[in-house]
């Protein structure tokens, strides 16, 4: 191993010389080069690994998501209020998801229901077109999703005297609207009044999760063949006496 530096200044490169196909090579260190290579390459790995645990993760929820037990519910969604969820996101667009309460039939009890997803118009002031279902049987899952923590009644908005633009679904919303607190379930698929689906099928699919981590491995590959290439250099003498050898013969 050979060490190339002066006196005052700090170590340039370390070459290590080996033997290899019968000729003598030597690999160039340079620090400050094999430092960020391997920071490259050790970023390509964590990132790779990242996307396989995305992909385990959203196998795990899709299966969730099947499994998960629904009941069949007869009744009706009530005409008012009509919730629109602001700054939810689908298909790469901004919309609503639309939200109202549901009553099954022979129960005085009311159900806060998550429609799924609408686009939103480019003008604040236009109200999306609405579907307006009355009497429907629905499929309902027996978890009620979670109520948001966050507290936006300042920005709690009445469109017309039925439709109320909010930023979040709290308990504060429903003590506003005289409500108690009520079970706050998602439609599954396959119901009438569903709008769009969003919330499954925005979500980037296990195989490109898989797609991204063979890319990044990839990637990772190729910087570690750059490395060894740059690197990698067959000593000078060799390299002339097997030019003479050629020659002579």
């Amino acid at each position: 191993m050979v060490l190339k530096n002066t006196k005052d200044t700090p170590i340039k490169e370390i070459n290590i010389q080996f033997s290899w196909l019968n000729a003598n090579w030597y690999l160039q260190v340079r620090p400050f080069y094999w430092i960020f290579m391997l920071l490259v390459i050790a970023l390509g790995i964590r990132l790779g690994v990242w996307q396989l645990d995305r992909a385990d993760q959203k196998e795990q929820a899709l299966k969730l998501e099947q499994n998960r037990q629904v009941q069949l519910i007869s009744g009706k969604f009530l005409a008012s209020p009509i919730i629109l969820l602001d700054n939810q996101h689908a298909h790469g667009k901004v919309g609503y998801e639309v939200i109202q309460f549901f009553s099954p039939s022979g129960s005085g009890q009311k159900i806060l229901v998550n429609r799924g997803w609408v686009p939103a118009h480019s003008q604040r002031s236009v109200i999306p077109p609405l579907e307006r279902p009355s009497d429907v049987k629905v499929s309902l899952p027996l978890k009620q999703h979670t109520l948001s923590t966050r507290s936006p009644s300042h920005n709690t908005e009445w469109l017309t005297k039925d439709i109320l633009r909010v930023q979040a679904i709290n308990p504060e919303l429903l003590s506003t609207l005289n409500q108690p607190r009520l079970d706050y379930l998602r439609l599954q698929s396959h119901n009438t009044a569903l709008t769009t689906n969003h919330w499954i099928n925005n979500q980037m699919a296990p195989e490109k999760h898989m797609g991204y981590a063979v890319q990044w491995f990839l990637l990772t590959a190729v910087a570690a063949i750059i490395l060894l290439i740059s690197s990698i250099h067959r000593k000078k003498a060799d390299q002339h006496s097997t030019i003479n050898k050629k020659l002579a013969t």
